[in-house]
């Protein structure tokens, strides 16, 4: 959960205004008895809800509620705090041109949004407020929610933790309960048709009885809904209550790891051909390849001395580089970031963000997992290196859950070897974006982009180096935990 200082006020009565809430705390149930979530005491600034049957518009609606009715919906404000207490509405800044809309600050907790049973009396409009961060994306939150079927007064919270689809959570406005995930997909990644993807898989976990998020069809009865800016949008049920950003305990690392196992033997006869095909991001040669000619095509780059001197050790590693190859395809999640595992207490029970899932080869979903999970220091730091420990937990929680039908013996080769070679490649493309500066996010505390790339390049040519010294031990530790299948 973000820092109560990183949450926002959505204000949009005569205006949009980001005015931070108050500090106060409270403690509202999250997904189970077991966990309960601390957020800013909620000030409920705006209701939404549904037309009442028999009300048409006109000025005996505006009488009795104190706003137009617009279409089948309204927007309508809540009890109130004193004058005293609320912050002053500002006016957000208009877009200029002809498509020039308002623009609110993403919601985060204070607006409610009522499902078909809420009753409002005080009713306002959002005159035009759009919860993208451009006007073309997002529209508005009322319209959008009014695509399923919540059942009651709802909360829009945004978590700024998904790199990749913008995710809100919606909860109960009564218990704070976690009522399903909002997401905007990245189109620019993913197309829509991944949803049907994403359908046969969690069919198929589901029918093996494993937990999973599924997807909610829409009023409509759709996978996904379609904004009118264009934008894509899907709802996805809660699992779990617990999220590990940074792998430190081996029970956790035992549990997700029987948990990715139990994943893959229930997918393992899924009869599905897949709609959404990426480019396979696993291609070291090309990837060493793309590294050489950004090398060659930024001579004069600050950085091209640091890189090439780079690239030249990471293609001596490469050319030294031996591990299985030839290997069967499996459907595999395709990004298996600690992250990416919910728990419920202290057990992985679900995978989520399922957009990457793939036909592709058991090395590279294990070996980029391993990676990340087994090295306790961020990308951003040049100390990098392998935690046996952690690695031993993984395997023996893996080769438990896969029991009788887990990987073969190749495949079991392959994990140790192909860790590496991740690593590898990830210091590849770090080292290539170091001198193109168009591809991975950066922070500014390193200087520049390409200073940050080349820091996370020199981390991760350091974590294979590591990798590679641990191979002996690292063997040991899978064919102790194939003792265990």
């Amino acid at each position: 959960m973000e820092s109560d200082s990183a949450r926002k006020t959505l204000v949009c009565d005569r205006g949009c205004s980001s005015t931070p809430r108050p500090s106060a705390t409270v403690q509202v149930p999250f997904t189970s008895p077991s966990e309960t979530l601390k957020f800013p005491t909620p000030r409920i600034d705006l209701m939404y809800s549904r037309a009442r049957p028999g009300i048409r518009g006109g000025n005996h609606d505006r009488r009795r509620t104190g706003a137009h009715r617009s279409g089948g919906s309204s927007l309508d404000a809540s009890p109130r705090a004193p004058a005293a207490q609320r912050p002053r509405s500002a006016a957000a800044p208009l877009r200029s041109g002809p498509a020039a809309q308002r623009r609110c600050p993403i919601p985060s907790g204070p607006g409610i949004y009522g499902g078909s049973s809420s009753r409002a009396t005080d009713a306002r409009r959002l005159r035009g407020c759009h919860t993208g961060t451009d006007a073309h994306r997002g529209g508005s939150m009322e319209a959008l929610l009014e695509a399923w079927d919540w059942g009651e007064p709802v909360v829009v919270e945004h978590h700024p933790s998904g790199l990749i689809n913008r995710t809100f959570w919606v909860r109960s406005a009564s218990s704070g309960r976690a009522l399903g995930v909002l997401q905007e997909l990245n189109t620019r990644i993913f197309k829509p048709v991944v949803h049907h993807d994403i359908a046969a898989v969690t069919e198929a976990v589901a029918a093996a009885g494993l937990q999973t998020p599924r997807l909610v069809p829409t009023r409509a009865g759709a996978l996904w809904h379609d904004a009118d800016d264009g934008s894509t949008w899907r709802q996805l049920t809660v699992v779990g209550d617990r999220t590990v950003h940074k792998l430190e305990d081996p029970e956790d690392a035992r549990s997700a790891g029987g948990l990715i196992a139990r994943f893959h033997d229930a997918v393992r006869d899924l009869d599905h051909t897949f709609r959404m095909v990426r480019p396979d991001v696993h291609d070291t040669a090309r990837h060493m390849r793309a590294l050489q000619a950004a090398v060659e095509a930024h001579p004069t780059h600050r950085l091209h001395a640091d890189v090439a001197a780079l690239a030249k050790e990471l293609q001596a590693a490469w050319e030294r580089w031996e591990g299985p190859t030839g290997l069967p395809e499996r459907v595999i999640h395709g990004d298996l970031k600690i992250s990416n595992v919910r728990f419920t207490g202290p057990t992985a029970v679900a995978l989520i963000d399922l957009d990457t899932l793939a036909r592709r080869t058991l090395d590279v979903e294990l070996g980029d997992a391993m990676r990340s999970w087994c090295n306790p220091m961020s990308e951003d730091s040049l100390d990098a290196r392998f935690d046996l420990e952690l690695f031993s937990a993984a395997m023996q929680g893996y080769a438990t859950g896969a029991g009788d039908r887990g990987p073969t013996d190749d495949e079991w080769a392959s994990i140790v070897p192909t860790t590496e070679r991740i690593a590898m490649e990830l210091a590849a493309r770090f080292a290539k974006d170091a001198l193109e500066e168009a591809y991975f996010g950066w922070d500014e505390r390193f200087g520049g982009r390409g200073e940050h790339n080349l820091v996370r390049a020199r981390g991760q040519a350091r974590l294979a180096e590591r990798i590679a010294e641990q191979q002996p031990a690292a063997e040991a530790a899978v064919a102790r935990a194939r003792t265990m299948a």
